[in-house]
């Protein structure tokens, strides 16, 4: 439980990071991204279910979208290694009972490489208080944008809270290895409690600052005339590559590899 809490802060923290180094995508509008993401994440699952070399293309694009924000490869391995479980549940099922089961597996995988690849980047960034700030400049409903930055804000709290009672849990049984089952629902109460205890005293603090529940939006500036046009070419660019019938190029390249 103590290594989970540290794993999890240290990757919240990780992001944050990330979101602060000085690299060609982070210092691009917040707007443009969301954009492009949204419309990458919409294209890649229009895909049926049996294609897999028409999605190489955008492999390759959210490549080298992590590439201009200078994120680690490791990263991004580690992020998409954790929906793994979840793939293989689906996919070595369906191989029972479908005669293409296995190019239906490979297809899933790179289509969840792309999604998690994508939101990663915008993430990593952008921060989510960039994100919620554009989400709420193109009108998206005022509770939504301030929950999704709460919520974020309060995860850390938690994890934080729940090493702190596993600290105190250990300290009291030094001999013991791992939790005895009779003291796991009150070591999670205890962790719940003292997060919404601390959550109050932060949201408290938020109020004497001035908050009243509704989340800036100047904290990203509303696209210009440029931007908006780089976004509608990125976009049309990127309908176009999901249209293009790539498998002949496939076949070509793998001949020439042969």
């Amino acid at each position: 439980m103590k290594q989970l809490a540290s794993t999890v802060l240290e990757q919240l923290r990780r992001l944050d990071d990330l979101a602060k180094q000085d690299a060609w995508l982070q210092r691009a509008s917040t707007s443009v991204k969301l954009i492009l993401t949204l419309v990458l994440i919409v294209l890649v699952t229009s895909y049926e279910r049996y294609e897999i070399v028409r999605q190489m293309p955008f492999v390759a694009l959210v490549l080298v979208f992590t590439a201009l924000a200078q994120i680690p490869l490791r990263d991004l391995v580690l992020r998409f290694l954790s929906t793994m479980p979840l793939i293989l549940g689906f996919g070595l099922f369906n191989l029972f009972f479908d005669s293409r089961g296995l190019e239906a597996l490979v297809s899933l995988t790179l289509k969840t490489f792309i999604c998690v690849s994508a939101g990663f980047a915008l993430i990593a960034s952008s921060g989510i208080a960039s994100i919620a700030a554009s989400l709420r400049r193109a009108r998206f409903p005022q509770s939504l944008c301030t929950q999704l930055v709460i919520m974020w804000s309060y995860l850390a709290i938690l994890f934080e809270e729940l090493g702190r009672v596993w600290r105190a849990y250990s300290l009291r049984a030094a001999r013991q290895r791992g939790v005895a089952r009779e003291w796991w629902g009150s070591l999670a109460g205890q962790a719940l409690i003292r997060s919404e205890e601390r959550s109050r005293r932060v949201y408290s603090g938020m109020q004497m600052r001035g908050f009243d529940g509704s989340y800036p939006v100047d904290l990203v500036k509303p696209l210009n005339l440029v931007e908006a046009t780089i976004a509608i070419l990125l976009a049309t660019c990127m309908i176009a590559l999901r249209f293009v019938d790539t498998q002949p190029f496939g076949a070509y390249l793998a001949q020439v590899v042969g």
